[in-house]
C-alpha cells in the first residue's frame, strides 16, 4: 500500500483506533518499492498487479463475476492489485484500484468474486457511508447466491448488510 493509499484509507469513514493507529503506523514508515516478483496483467478493462498466485486467483474470480448481477460493477475499477494492511476488511477502493487483502484473494474463490463487485459498487459511486456499505454488501449477498456459494456466507453478508455499521466499528 502507497502513502497516497494510506492517507485515502485515513480519509475514509469506518476505522476503528487500532486499524487507524497501524495505518498512521505504516504512513510513518519509509517508502519501499514494489515487491520482486510482481507483474501487471489485465483481464478485459481491468489491470491486475501482483505475484502470479495473486493474478490468477484474480483472472478465476473475476471469470466467475463475468455473467453475475456483479459484472457490471467492475466498469468503474481500473486496476486490482493485492495489499496486506492487517485490517479486518477484505477490500478496500483506492480510487479507481481495488486492493484484496491476502485472506480474501486466497480464500474461497466466490467469496473472492463477490468482494470485486463489492468494491465495484463503491467505484461506481456508493461512499462509504452506512447506506453506500449497505448497496455494496446487498449486491454482494446477491453475486454470492447467484455463483451457489454456501447458505452460512449468504447469511454473514446479508447480516452485515442490515447494520453496516456494526460490521464495520470492528
Amino acid at each position: 500500500m502507497t502513502h497516497e493509499d494510506i492517507r485515502a484509507a485515513l480519509s475514509r469513514g469506518w476505522l476503528d483506533k487500532r486499524d487507524r493507529a497501524r495505518l498512521e503506523a505504516q504512513l510513518a514508515e519509509p517508502v519501499h518499492s514494489q515487491s520482486a516478483g510482481a507483474a501487471t496483467d489485465a483481464f478485459e478493462h481491468i489491470a491486475i498487479e501482483g505475484d502470479g498466485a495473486f493474478v490468477s486467483a484474480t483472472k478465476q474470480a473475476l471469470r466467475m463475476l463475468r455473467g453475475t448481477s456483479g459484472w457490471a460493477h467492475t466498469h468503474n475499477i481500473r486496476r486490482i492489485r493485492s495489499c496486506d494492511t492487517g485490517l479486518p476488511v477484505g477490500g478496500a477502493l483506492v480510487g479507481d484500484t481495488a486492493e484484496f487483502e491476502t485472506a480474501t484473494w486466497q480464500g474461497d474463490p466466490k467469496f473472492y468474486a463477490s468482494s470485486i463487485g463489492h468494491e465495484g459498487v463503491h467505484a461506481g459511486g456508493a461512499d462509504g457511508s452506512a447506506d453506500g456499505e449497505r448497496r455494496a454488501l446487498t449486491l454482494q449477498a446477491k453475486v454470492l447466491r447467484e455463483l451457489g456459494a454456501p447458505r452460512a456466507t449468504v447469511e454473514t453478508i446479508e447480516r452485515h448488510a442490515a447494520n453496516p455499521t456494526a460490521f464495520h466499528s470492528g
